[in-house]
């Protein structure tokens, strides 16, 4: 059964919302209530401008409270859903706040109504999500037409020329703001894109070209160690059984040294590769569509509302190839009643993608699993080691993380995480690096 994806919070967002109401709002809300609190101080004292202070007393206390949830506690380990809630709720008692001052000030003949647009443009910043953005505005205006209602008390004043412009101004207001944001956010995510291709191919060209510096730098001794073990072996008696035997342990070694430079090499061709928008989940099921493993179970649980993934191809073949190859191999030393692997991809909070392949096999022991990413690990006398190393290279070359799970006889879940964009200080990193 598909999992409902988790809600899609963007960081950007919250910043921006953090920045709106700490730079801007912050300070007109101090000049509102101080302008109120002196209007009000020089009416007459009365039941009626106990009710206005108390209006305003109540104004206060609200914005402080959401104020402090949203700079307090949603600053801290910048939780999301909390600047959200504060930042809607502040609008809300900004929204009614206008109201009473619209009402007190003359209703329909108020010029407060000019501060609205302002409003809506507001929350067109804090919430550029079409369906929370209409939803508060079409909500300011219910709002501005009860107003309108409570101080006329007449239902001809709605078809008053004066009232239907500016109800249609502020509709208009509301729908420009979303398509104006719309268009700056469509521009702005290109241009992420881009830098974001550039840093990304930038990143693997210094690791591809390290470890072909790598490769050339042991190739050569390796050489040498072989060329001089194959005369020893020829200048050397057989009776010398012992010498003998060590020269095959040296050559075997230079023969499985060879094949990891091989891989390092390999892996040096990440210079001639290209960042490109990938389908994750299109990829894996073309990937496992020609599988001949037909005795094997794969079961695929795919969130398929993922957004696209920056990354080479090649490289999300080599992982993605050493994943479901460790997966495979778990059904080697036994005889499974019903083998299965079960490929999971999410999308998760923070702007992360999520790869998950687990199987019902062996597993492996607890004290193994510790050097389960270390290079030339391996249980298997005849594996080199580095398919799960080179796997774990791959996700950190785009500040990514693997994990590794098992327990014996139940069966193994790796599961890598990748990010979606890449984060402005990883972005500075990079810049010093180079």
């Amino acid at each position: 059964m598909q999992k409902k994806p988790l809600q899609k919070i963007n960081r950007s967002n919250i910043r921006r919302i953090l920045l709106v109401e700490e730079l801007i709002m912050c300070p007109l809300k101090i000049i509102v209530v101080l302008f109120s609190y002196y209007f009000l101080s020089t009416l007459d004292v009365n039941k009626e401008t106990y009710y206005y202070f108390s209006q305003l007393k109540l104004y206060v206390i609200a914005n402080l409270f959401f104020i402090i949830a949203l700079f307090g506690f949603g600053r801290r380990r910048f939780r999301p859903v909390i600047v959200r809630i504060s930042a809607f709720f502040l609008s809300m008692i900004d929204n009614l706040y206008l109201c009473f001052l619209i009402f007190f000030t003359g209703g329909l003949d108020s010029e407060l109504y000019l501060l609205y647009p302002g409003l809506l443009v507001r929350n067109a910043i804090n919430f550029p999500e079409i369906k929370y953005q209409q939803t508060i505005n079409i909500t300011f205006i219910l709002f501005y037409i009860v107003t309108i209602y409570s101080g006329e008390h007449n239902l001809s004043a709605f078809a008053s020329e004066v009232f239907l412009l500016r109800l249609i101004m502020l509709i208009l207001v509301s729908v420009c703001c979303w398509g104006i944001y719309f268009l700056l956010e469509k521009k702005n995510r290109q241009v992420r894109e881009t830098q974001e291709m550039t840093i990304r191919s930038e990143k693997l060209h210094i690791a591809s070209k390290l470890a072909r510096q790598i490769a050339h730098e042991l190739k050569n001794p390796l050489g040498i160690i072989n060329n001089s073990a194959y005369l020893i072996r020829k200048k050397t008696d057989d009776s010398c059984e012992k010498i003998l035997r060590q020269v095959d342990i040296i050559q075997q070694e230079v023969k499985k040294s060879d094949r990891i430079i091989t891989e390092l090499l390999d892996y040096s061709h990440l210079a001639e590769s290209k960042i490109t928008r990938v389908n994750v989940n299109q990829y894996i099921m073309n990937v496992l569509k020609d599988r001949t493993e037909q005795w094997i179970k794969i079961h695929f649980d795919l969130d398929h509302s993922l957004p696209d993934l920056f990354i080479d191809e090649a490289q999300l073949n080599r992982m993605f190839f050493h994943l479901f190859s460790n997966a495979m191999e778990s059904f080697e030393e036994i005889v499974a009643d019903n083998p299965e692997i079960n490929i999971l991809t999410r999308f998760i909070e923070d702007d992360f993608l999520e790869i998950s392949v687990r199987d019902n096999g062996v597993g492996m022991p607890k004290h193994l699993q510790d050097n389960i990413f270390t290079p030339f690990f391996s249980t298997k006398s005849d594996h080199v080691g580095l398919g799960l190393s080179i796997a774990q290279n791959v996700v950190e070359t785009y500040n990514g993380n693997i994990t590794f799970r098992s327990l014996p006889g139940k069966g193994t879940t790796v599961t890598v995480r990748l990010p979606l964009h890449i984060s402005i200080e990883d972005q500075q990193k990079h810049e010093c690096y180079v």
